[in-house]
């Protein structure tokens, strides 16, 4: 499958909603607010699995948590909108996981998706079934793409 930037805001564009994007915004600000969020995401992740740990062993952890918020701000907007910038970032973040890239096969997404959900539940004082429901809708649409791009 060639997955391009207008297909992937055609999929996008049908359920966009404000309530769920403005919900985890603001969740996210908090969870920034504590200071160790992306630290505690970490710590969190690298425990799920050896296969994990193994991956980020020679991690220049500095440039991986920018990345990580910067991540996370791009899921946050990809879901509320879908437009050739957003789609496109997610099309580069999905080739730079890809086989050939960085070979972060699909499987390893519900870890990301788990530890991030838990991270969240930690550091977010508002957090509740909800707000986990939002962070996931928010979520998996973008890891979607992303899991999409594995193979090309």
């Amino acid at each position: 499958m060639n997955t391009n930037t207008a297909e992937v805001i055609k999929i996008l564009d049908t359920d966009n909603d404000r309530t769920i994007k403005e919900m985890v915004d603001k969740s996210y600000t908090r969870c920034r607010l504590t200071g160790t969020f992306i630290d505690d995401f970490y710590d969190a992740f690298v425990a799920t699995s050896p296969k994990i740990a193994e991956r980020f062993r020679k991690t220049d952890w500095e440039t991986q948590k920018r990345m990580l918020d910067h991540g996370i701000r791009h899921l946050i907007l990809f879901f509320h909108e879908p437009s050739p910038v957003t789609a496109e970032k997610m099309i580069q973040l999905g080739e730079s996981h890809s086989r050939n890239r960085l070979n972060i096969e699909p499987e390893l997404y519900d870890f990301w998706v788990s530890a991030l959900l838990s991270t969240v539940a930690e550091s977010d004082p508002k957090f509740n079934p909800e707000l986990e429901k939002a962070w996931r809708t928010v979520v998996e649409r973008g890891i979607s793409v992303m899991k999409s791009m594995h193979d090309e």
